[in-house]
Parts: structure tokens; C-alpha cells; sequence
């Protein structure tokens, strides 16, 4: 029970990741790692997610211009 919580959870995180919530695209990046996760943190800081932003920045990462407004 407690594996199958855990797997519809990740489904869960992944579809709002996928479906561009930022918070939940960094999340999911801290979950999965790896190069996928750099992609994940790339398009939430260019959403302006500065959690993503700090993690770019720590792995020594380019961080992308936000495209949103100020």
C-alpha cells in the first residue's frame, strides 16, 4: 500500500510538472535527478521560479532569462 501511495503520488507531481507548475517542476526535478531534472529546473526558472533558479545556480547550471513579467 504504502509503494503504491508513493507511485500514484509521483504520477500526480509529474502530471502538474508536465503540465507547467513550477513548484511542482522542481519537485519533481529534486525527485527524479539527473539530466531530466536539469530540464525541469530550466523551464520553472524560466517560468521566474527562483527555487529553480537557486538549484541551476547550485549545480553550476545557466540559469534562462524568466519570461515573465514584472
Amino acid at each position: 500500500p504504502e509503494k503504491l501511495d508513493r507511485e500514484r503520488g509521483m504520477d500526480a507531481l509529474k502530471r502538474s510538472a508536465d503540465g507547467g507548475y513550477g513548484r511542482a517542476m522542481v519537485r519533481y526535478g529534486d525527485e527524479i535527478g539527473g539530466e531530466e531534472a536539469v530540464s525541469y529546473y530550466t523551464s520553472a526558472a524560466s517560468k521566474g521560479n527562483q527555487d529553480a533558479v537557486e538549484r541551476l545556480r547550485g549545480l553550476g547550471l545557466p540559469v534562462p532569462e524568466s519570461s515573465r513579467r514584472r
